[in-house]
Formats: C-alpha cells, sequence, structure tokens
C-alpha cells in the first residue's frame, strides 16, 4: 500500500509525493472513463459511499423525469424517454442513465471543476495533503477544489463526490 503522508500523520501534513500521484493518476482515470463508456472502471475507482452518492442523485434524478410527460412524434425522443425510466440501482446503471440522458458531466464534474471537465484540457501535478491515515486531499492547479482520495489495499480510490454544481 501507498504511504498516505509523511510524519505523524496529523490533518495539514503535507502527502508523500508518491501518495500524490498515485491518486492524481486516479482521478485522471476516471475522467477518462467516462467519455470512453468504462462505467465499471470509473465505479472502481469510486470508495463505496461515492458509489451510493452517484447512484442516490441519479436515483433522484431519475424521479424527477418520470414526472415528465412521454414526448410523441420523434423516435430519439421517446428512446431517450424510454431510457431514462429505466432504473437505477448502483453505479454503473447511474452511469448509464446520466449517458442516456446525454448528461455524462454530472458525474464528470461531481469531481473537478465543471468548466474544467468540459475543456479537456490536461490537469497538472497537484498538490497534496494527507488527512488521515490511508487519505490524502489534492487540488490540481487548475481547479479551487479539493478532491479526497482513501486508500483501498493498495489502490486509491476517490472518497466522495460534489454535487455543489449540478444539482
Amino acid at each position: 500500500m501507498l504511504a498516505a503522508a509523511c510524519g505523524s500523520g496529523s490533518p495539514a501534513n503535507e502527502a508523500d509525493p508518491a501518495a500524490v500521484e498515485a491518486a492524481s493518476e486516479v482521478v485522471k482515470s476516471y475522467l477518462g472513463a467516462i467519455p470512453a463508456g468504462e462505467y465499471a472502471e470509473a465505479c472502481g475507482l469510486l470508495a463505496p459511499e461515492a458509489q451510493g452518492q452517484l447512484a442516490d442523485l441519479a436515483r433522484q434524478h431519475r424521479e424527477n423525469a418520470l414526472t415528465v410527460e412521454p414526448p410523441s412524434g420523434s423516435p430519439f425522443l421517446m428512446e431517450l424517454y424510454r431510457q431514462s425510466q429505466l432504473p437505477v440501482t448502483s453505479c454503473e446503471t447511474a452511469f448509464r442513465f446520466y449517458e442516456s440522458l446525454g448528461s455524462l458531466v454530472i458525474p464528470g464534474s461531481a469531481v473537478i471543476d465543471k468548466e474544467l471537465y468540459l475543456s479537456e484540457q490536461p490537469l497538472g501535478q497537484p498538490e497534496g495533503t494527507a488527512t488521515g491515515t490511508g487519505a490524502v486531499e489534492i487540488t490540481f492547479p487548475e481547479s479551487d477544489r479539493s478532491i479526497r482520495l482513501v486508500g483501498a489495499g493498495s489502490d486509491w480510490q476517490i472518497a466522495s463526490l460534489d454535487f455543489s454544481e449540478v444539482r
């Protein structure tokens, strides 16, 4: 397992550069898996809590979609409506739900700023802070948002999602 931090492990410690690099690669892999349709991979990079957050939000959005009248006439809109009615039972089905709506920006911008996600610009080298044993928080220079990751075995996972820009 990668060391999460140098020193005593107390909050506000500078994180081990190897941990920051590994955490950075997890975030970049997550952001790359979404447009590639690799939803199982994307979900595997989310900690269970983050997977649940995404599924819960998709269920809320689905409930809102159920109140919309089905469209008539356009086969495309009818298929889109049909897809939006599928149940959301997991992280992967949450991705499929957002894909059916053409809204994959929602799970992407839950990790980094929406504008940054949409720009698809490469991310620079983040700064990192140890936030406890087996946890690190990183911030990319292009973003004001911090991303918390936790150690899971020998890997890192995104600990939680921030839907403040997408609700």
